[in-house]
């Protein structure tokens, strides 16, 4: 295990392994969740642990994404969409509606960095390239206990080109709880908690519905009851998870080779569910990715037997996007670039690290604590980190005008004979 760390957005990293591996199940045990993933497409799954409540209260490991306890990692899967070009890529085995499969170029098991929020992790990381993008996958269980335990997945995207892209991402993840492969879906709130109605009919979720998690559950009469939850907000200290722009919940026989334009339809799914979660669903969603930066976006999952509350998972108060774990590669605080004209009368004080071109017919009286350097206003003075300096060869040119100007009027009074 890793030493503890203070938590960091989920950033671009290679891929950690010397040698990748590109097909077979590449599998991290731990001792609440076991993770899965097929290095062929990246498809994904999970199961609780051997420590886990769920596991030891019905003497087996039980489900959370399908596939876990055969093991196996073949249902569960990924969507890339750019704007720029229309193109769909998609990780899953079979044709997807008017997608490009996109293949990995490696996955790795790996020790993933500790964290206040992510104790006592291992994961399992995949990438691919697509066009002048990396894109990647991190599927990494944690924690100590069932209250701070869960797995997280994260998907980033790092623009290795010189344009800025818009870009949509989806996870398609396929839900079995117990031996029930069509659980139903509630809509779950974390404080004060509780559980909306149980759903199997095809839908998509109204924005205003979409609460802090959702809870997928058997229903199939069975004994042992495992209910599994997942993230539909952001978290304190999971860098990345944010609210989906879109939420539907239906058949997997249809949403497993769904186009990116994907319509619910009220069929009933309970033989066999699944659920999409996109970010940068339509295109005035999209994400933008500038030239070097990355951008990520994370959900969590964990497990219960009987869930009485979210655990240690704190969701952000409503109207609060959260940290998206989005990087740059600018040092400055904001990004945007002013040009002002100004016609009134200003005292500035400026405490922003952008830079001003400053363009202005007024009197303007500045406290600069600036870290940049501001383009000269045209009135003598010069400015770099937010200090003045005046322009002396301008003031002795200045000057040396004036001067010329008084002797040449005195000598015209003089001739004149006009006295003062």
């Amino acid at each position: 295990m890793s030493l503890l760390l203070l938590a960091l957005p989920p950033a671009y990293a290679a891929l950690s392994c010397g040698t990748p591996e590109l097909t077979g199940l590449v599998s991290q045990t731990h001792p609440l969740y076991d993770i899965f993933v097929d290095a062929g497409d990246g498809s994904y799954s999970s199961a609780t642990g051997a420590s886990h409540p769920v596991t030891v209260g019905s003497g087996a490991t039980q489900n959370v994404i399908y596939g876990g306890t055969t093991p196996d990692a073949s249902t569960s899967s990924l969507g890339l969409y750019l704007y720029d070009s229309g193109t769909h890529y998609d990780t899953y085995e079979s044709s997807v509606l008017g997608a490009t499969r996109a293949v990995p170029t490696g996955t790795c098991a790996y020790d993933p960095a500790d964290t206040a929020a992510e104790p006592d992790s291992v994961g399992i990381e995949t990438e691919w390239t697509v066009d002048t993008l990396t894109w990647r996958h991190e599927v990494v269980a944690f924690g100590t206990d069932e209250t701070d335990s869960g797995i997280r997945l994260s998907q980033s995207v790092t623009n290795d080109g010189a344009s800025p892209v818009s870009i949509g991402l989806r996870w398609q993840v396929d839900y079995q709880s117990a031996s029930d492969d069509g659980p139903a879906f509630a809509r779950v709130t974390c404080d004060p908690f509780g559980v909306e109605p149980e759903t199997t009919t095809e839908q998509e979720i109204p924005d205003a519905d979409i609460e802090d998690f959702y809870r997928m559950r058997n229903n199939d009469g069975s004994s042992t009851v495992v209910e599994n939850y997942t993230s539909t907000s952001a978290l304190a200290d999971f860098a990345g998870t944010a609210r989906p722009d879109r939420l539907v919940y239906g058949d997997w026989t249809e949403m497993n080779t769904g186009a990116w334009t994907y319509v619910a339809h009220p069929t009933n799914p309970d033989a066999d569910s699944a659920v999409y979660l996109y970010y940068g669903g339509e295109s005035a969603d999209a994400i933008t990715v500038a030239p070097g930066d990355t951008v990520t976006r994370s959900i969590v999952v964990f497990s219960a037997v009987s869930g009485e509350s979210c655990g240690e998972f704190d969701p952000v108060e409503p109207g609060d996007t959260g940290d998206t774990g989005d990087t740059d590669t600018d040092t400055d605080t904001d990004t945007d670039t002013d040009t002002d004209t100004d016609t009134d009368t200003d005292t500035d004080t400026d405490t922003d690290t952008d830079a001003d071109t400053d363009a202005d017919t007024d009197t303007d009286t500045d406290t600069d604590t600036d870290t940049d350097a501001d383009e000269p206003p045209g009135d003598g003075f010069h400015y770099a980190g937010g200090t003045a300096s005046c322009d002396t060869t301008n003031g002795a040119a200045t000057g040396l005008a004036l001067l010329s100007l008084s002797l040449s009027l005195l000598a015209r009074r003089r001739a004149s004979g006009a006295t003062r």
